[in-house]
């Protein structure tokens, strides 16, 4: 978090904290910890250290883990605590919350909340009144700057021969700022690499000395005369600045309200990008191992292919024996015989059974290429299902490395449950098992068209009538929505309500209804009837055909059959 970006903030959000007593602690994750503050009305101050730190408050309550012993410190000792004073040196990323609490005794007790909100360094510390350490949030960022419990806190050392405490409080026309961005941050204390360029730039282009502008910067942010702005850096995140920077001016990704707005939007950003990775990732992994699985059985069956395939010239073979009887003596282990299907006629060597005749010999080679033909075609067959796998697995890579939001990965996760089939030991063809596995393969899981409606919402739809079943009566929910075109043939349509909620009004509703109606023999018309209800009032009969079912209660729509705007997600 920019130092700069920093002080903006605490001037920002200083009223809104001071004299708010601590009333809940809670800990939302290993890096995240929130403080409830109230006075007429509850607030919640966010701290967070992961890469990269946050500092913001929050209207919104937060969930709770279990709390980690410095978050049971935390209540224990700031549990009714007001804060009495915020306070920041200019040239830190470290914010100092000062708060009395009431006591064992009764008196008055002052304790201090730390927060360094440096880069990769970021942590929190409790202080008693003498500045002790009494816990820390990160025990591994503590003991990095050797910090023990009981030690005397101090704040993280810098580098700079200038603050910007005195460059604000000084006449800029005295003070001489390398003109350089690199010897800027190193001359100039508590200053960000990005910054030092918007201020580099800026004395350049006006040609005149970098600290006027810096000075200028300084008491606009002293002021809160703020344009709170983000900006892609490069990094994973973007750049959060109170003012805007010219610099930056063609990567400009936001403008807020207030630095507050910019922070929390940025951090929620954070957290859904993270949510999003940690659900790309396993997915990712699977595909891939699948997709790997595949091709090396579809390597094995490609060997075991070209061996039934060298099998299937016993039949030319035989017929060579059966044209040529009077050149193979009785009890013979091998013959010369001459190759008619070659041109020039060349000689080639037969091996025979000895105890069998010539047409016994030939018929058993007969029998040998029969088998090795149907081997082949039970290979194909299999290899073509496996041909089909892998390219629903390349696909489903490629969406999954496209997609931008967590909906979309767990749409493509239940699609690949429903439509892979898991290669296993079985499913390779060998002498022994070849017969069995390739005249009965193993049933694949149904895979059904997949939409996603204008609320994100998935809404499945059936390709045939074993389709249909499936989609109704094996993946449908009691609360989802299910449609059907009415007096005609058509797929049956579920729209997914996981919350159970009521959708009649949605957008998502209606196009359910469209696609009900555009799935079915009533395509062309202007206007189509489709029944809809819950999918608890559909019901399968015993022993019906495969898409007949019968509805306890419904309702109609009237709708034009078409296809939602957005692709479908399969």
């Amino acid at each position: 978090m920019d130092n700069l970006a920093l002080q903006a903030l605490i001037q920002e959000i200083h009223p809104r904290l001071i004299d708010r007593r601590c009333v809940q602690i809670f800990q939302t994750s290993s890096d995240t910890l929130v403080l409830e503050l109230n006075r007429e009305g509850s607030i919640y101050l966010v701290f967070n250290f992961a890469e990269p730190s946050a500092l913001f408050v929050s209207d919104q309550s937060w969930p709770s883990e279990p709390p980690a012993a410095f978050a049971a410190l935390l209540r224990k000792r700031l549990n009714g605590a007001r804060i009495k004073e915020i306070l920041k040196p200019l040239d830190e990323r470290t914010v100092f919350f000062n708060l009395e609490n009431t006591g064992a005794d009764g008196g008055t007790e002052k304790l201090t909340l730390v927060s360094e909100m440096a880069p990769r360094w970021g942590n929190l510390y409790l202080l008693d009144v003498r500045s002790r350490i009494l816990g820390t949030f990160s025990t591994t960022y503590a003991a990095r700057r050797n910090f023990l419990v009981n030690d005397i806190y101090c704040p993280p050392s810098h580098q700079g021969s200038l603050s910007l405490e005195r460059i604000a409080a000084e006449d800029p026309s005295r003070l001489t700022l390398p003109t350089e961005p690199q010897a800027l941050v190193k001359a100039v204390r508590g200053l960000s690499l990005i910054v030092a360029k918007e201020i580099c730039f800026l004395a350049k282009r006006n040609r005149v000395r970098p600290a006027p502008f810096l000075s200028e910067m300084l008491h606009r942010i002293q002021k809160l005369d703020l344009k709170p702005s983000t900006y892609e850096s490069g990094e994973t995140l973007p750049f959060i600045f109170g003012l805007e920077l010219e610099t930056l001016a063609d990567r400009k990704s936001g403008s807020y309200n207030s630095m507050n707005e910019a922070i929390k939007s940025v951090f929620e950003f954070h957290l859904q990008t993270r949510a999003i990775e940690a659900e790309r990732r396993p997915l990712r992994k699977a595909a891939q191992s699948y997709l790997k699985k595949f091709q090396k059985l579809d390597d094995k069956l490609s060997a075991e292919s070209k061996r039934f395939l060298d099998d299937l010239e016993s039949q030319q073979t035989a017929d060579l024996i059966l044209a040529q009887p009077d050149r193979i003596p009785k009890n013979a282990h091998r013959v010369e015989l001459v190759n008619l299907f070659q041109p020039r006629h060349p000689r080639i060597t037969v091996s025979l059974d000895p105890h069998l005749s010539a047409v016994a010999n030939a018929q058993k080679l007969y029998e040998k290429a029969k088998r090795a033909r149907r081997a082949v075609e039970k290979i194909q067959l299999r290899q073509h299902s496996i041909h089909d796998q892998i390219h629903d697995l390349e696909q489903a890579l490629i969406e999954i490395e496209a997609a931008p939001a967590l909906e979309e990965l767990k749409a493509i996760s239940r699609r690949l449950h429903m439509g892979v089939e898991a290669p296993t030991a079985r499913s390779s063809p060998t002498p022994s098992v070849l017969g069995r596995a390739a005249a009965s393969p193993r049933k694949k899981w149904r895979k059904c068209r997949v939409f996603l409606s204008a609320e994100g919402r998935e809404i499945l739809v059936g390709r045939n009538s074993k389709e249909n079943d499936w989609v109704t009566t094996r993946y449908a929910q009691p609360d989802d929505y299910w449609f059907h075109v009415a007096d005609y043939a058509g797929s049956h349509v579920v729209l997914k309500n996981s919350r159970k909620e009521s959708l009649e009004e949605s957008e998502g509703f209606l196009e359910a209804a469209r696609i009900a109606a555009y799935f079915s023999q009533a395509r062309n018309a202007p206007k189509v009837n489709v029944h809809w209800t819950r999918r608890k009032f559909v019901k399968k009969p015993r022993r019906a055909k495969p898409g007949l079912v019968t509805l306890s209660k419904f309702q109609s729509v009237l709708v034009e059959p078409k296809l939602p705007p957005a692709r479908p997600a399969s």
